[in-house]
Order: structure tokens, then sequence, then C-alpha cells
């Protein structure tokens, strides 16, 4: 919510500045805020809500980056098994990074954002590799409501544990609580997400035509 809500300051200076400045200048501000801390803070959001924003925020604007087309300064398409072993690359290093946070060695504050960059790196490869490859359609129909899982897992995982069934089966406790949250995540989505994404469009196509005719008119 804050990320969206600074969004067209953001886009203002962006006319001034580049946004990888935008990025130095958040990247900056966001590890001025965690290193007077301790190094073995385990947890990303340990900072409090305007914290958290402020150290997320390079990680956001690398998204914004990845959404406006940057493709990473590539001029060929990354090969089959080029992808795969940069998937392989960002599985290592997220496991190495949980790892060290979870022994108390560095924790997930300090890696995230130099952990952003490669991910950054990592989309851009996916983004070129797909324009000319034929995506998985069972991923892309997961990908489209895997924000809703994103938004509401671990509040369903909690409270599904809450549930009679949930905690004496071990891994088929697991199983069942994450297919309930999966379930009700893409629920969620034909509820809620996929509802309000027609609307945003449909409001976009109005404004736009809007747009066109004030300007033909005028």
């Amino acid at each position: 919510l804050i990320y969206y809500t600074i969004y067209p300051l953001l886009l203002k200076l962006s006319r001034l500045v580049n946004w990888w400045i935008i990025f130095g200048i958040a990247f900056v501000a966001a590890y001025s805020l965690v290193y007077p801390a301790n190094l073995k803070t385990v947890q990303y959001p340990s900072f409090g809500h305007l914290g958290n924003s402020l150290l997320g925020l390079p990680c956001w604007i690398l998204g914004v980056i990845a959404a406006q087309g940057y493709d990473a300064g590539l001029k060929k398409s990354v090969s089959g098994t080029g992808i795969w072993a940069l998937r392989l690359v960002i599985v290592a290093l997220g496991t190495v990074t949980r790892s060290l946070a979870h022994r108390e060695v560095i924790g997930q504050p300090f890696t995230l954002n130099l952990f952003a960059l490669v991910v950054w790196f990592w989309v851009a490869q996916e983004v070129r590799f797909y324009s000319r490859h034929q995506p998985s359609r069972l991923l892309e129909w997961g990908g489209a409501w895997s924000y809703s899982l994103y938004l509401l897992h671990m509040f369903l995982l909690d409270n599904i544990s809450l549930l009679p069934f949930a905690n004496p089966w071990g891994y088929v406790a697991w199983f069942t609580k994450a297919t309930l949250a999966l379930l009700l995540s893409y629920l969620f989505y034909r509820a809620v997400e996929w509802p309000a994404h027609r609307l945003a469009r449909n409001l976009a196509r109005r404004f736009r035509s809007a747009t066109l005719e004030a300007k033909s008119s005028g």
C-alpha cells in the first residue's frame, strides 16, 4: 500500500532522473536502516511497517524496472540450458541466504537487496526466454493467481492449523494444509482479484477512449 501510494511521486521523479538512480538512493537508504542493527537479525520484517517498507523499496523498484521491459542488456535470447542454470543458481542462493539467517550468521535484512539484484537479472532472462518459447499453460494459469497465494498463505496456514485434523498426521497434515491454502487462494483470486483486474482494465479503456476523443475534438 505504501509503495503504490508513493508510486505517482516516484514516476514524476523518474522523468527527472533515471530509475537506476532512484534505485541507488533507495538501496543506500535501506542499508542505512539495517546497518546499525544486529547483523544476525534473522527475519526480513523486523523494523515495523515504515522500516520494512524502506528496506524492501529497492526490491520493489527493481520490479518496476523489470515491468518496463528492461532486458538486462542482453542482445540474444538465453538458451534452455542457460535458463535452467540460472534457476538452479537462484535456488542455491536462496537456500544459502536462508540458512545463514537461521544459523544467525547474517540475517535476511542484510542479504535481501543483494539477492534481489540477482533475482531481477534472472526474471529479465525468463522474460526473454519466453518471448521465444511457449510457456507451460499450467504454470501460466497458476501464475495468474499466485499473488493471492502470496497474500493469503500465512493467514490460511495459521488458521488451518487450528483445525482438529491439522496437527497429528505429520506430512499428511502438511499436505492437507498446503492443498487447502492453494484452494482458498484460488477462490480468493476468482472472488476478488480477477473482478478487480477486469474493472481496472475496463476503466483504463474508457479513460483512454475519453482522452482520445477529447484530443480529437480539441
